[in-house]
């Protein structure tokens, strides 16, 4: 381990593997080998669950990167071998379909360096006009309003620790996609939440709106598996009613964090009463997904149990 670096700022590819563009990826790179080519302590390194030729390609143009092999792993464990395999005492993740607002990394050390926290997540949005703002409203509403607060969720795409948050309580390693919300609340349940860094900007791009809205569907339903002690979890106790539990109550909170939200997302009036009619169609698609997920049940299903 290089004890000379402060921060070790990794770049998971399993994004890329799903579909993220080409152009977005060599953008991320490029700006995060300014990161730390501007640092005299910061590394770079990627992990590549791909493997193929095409990402070699990709990374052999940027030169600061260090490629770790994590061919084949899910997202979770491939951003964990990164770490493993980092230095920095400051452990910082950005997503390969995101790209940092301008002093994004100075912002989240900044806030790591502050006493009493040891985990933390930037603010991420959606890029796009007036339909991304719904889908903010959905998959981001959980860390408004746009102040410092602790978060009992955190935007896994955006988010930094110190290297001993992550050694303590690492990642949990499930069958779901992303465990961001059990690994935000085992933090919780330890006095030590995550917090919310507003001024670490980072901007999502679009996914596919099916395959995206039934992904996060079936996660939502996986989560509960993953941690029993969730307060959704005794949601499942419905049977098969328990997806249309979920979807009512998530519709419920959508239409309460856009009224709380409508600010942040700089929404007209007009506006605003047009993205809550469209909620419950978007939804929709999250209610299929939740749906595959009780047929299936809770088995292991590969990568995050959605692929198709």
């Amino acid at each position: 381990m290089n004890s000379d670096v402060q921060f070790s700022l990794i770049i998971e590819t399993f994004t890329f593997l799903e579909g993220g563009s080409r152009s977005r990826f060599c953008k991320l790179l490029e700006r995060a080998s300014a990161i730390v080519g501007g640092s005299a302590h910061g590394e770079l390194l990627v992990a590549d669950v791909v493997g193929t030729e095409e990402l070699a390609e990709i990374l052999r143009a940027f030169p600061a990167s260090q490629r770790i092999d994590a061919v084949g792993l899910p997202y979770d464990t491939a951003k964990m071998r990164a770490f493993a395999a980092s230095s920095g005492r400051y452990i910082l993740y950005i997503d390969s379909d995101c790209l940092p607002g301008p002093g994004w990394e100075q912002h989240m050390l900044a806030a790591l360096r502050q006493d009493g926290v040891i985990a933390c997540c930037g603010f991420t949005m959606y890029e796009g006009g007036f339909w991304s703002k719904a889908m903010d409203v959905m998959d981001w509403g959980f860390i408004y309003p746009r102040t410092r607060h602790p978060v009992g969720c955190y935007v896994s795409n955006n988010c930094g620790f110190r290297r001993e948050a992550l050694q303590q309580v690492p990642m949990p390693q499930t069958e779901i996609r992303c465990a961001c919300y059990l690994h935000a609340q085992m933090f919780m349940r330890r006095g030590t939440p995550m917090m919310l860094v507003p001024e670490a900007f980072a901007l999502h791009e679009v996914q596919p709106l099916i395959r995206e809205r039934s992904r996060r569907g079936y996660d939502l339903i996986a989560a509960c598996w993953a941690d029993p002690a969730a307060r959704e979890a005794r949601w499942l106790r419905c049977g098969a009613l328990a997806p249309l539990r979920f979807y009512a109550a998530n519709l419920a909170e959508d239409w309460r964090r856009l009224r709380l939200v409508r600010r942040d997302l700089r929404l007209s009036g007009l506006h605003t009463a047009t993205v809550a009619v469209v909620l419950p169609l978007l939804r929709l698609i999250d209610l299929a997904g939740m749906i595959r997920a009780m047929m299936r049940g809770p088995e292991p299903q590969g990568w995050g149990g959605w692929a198709w």
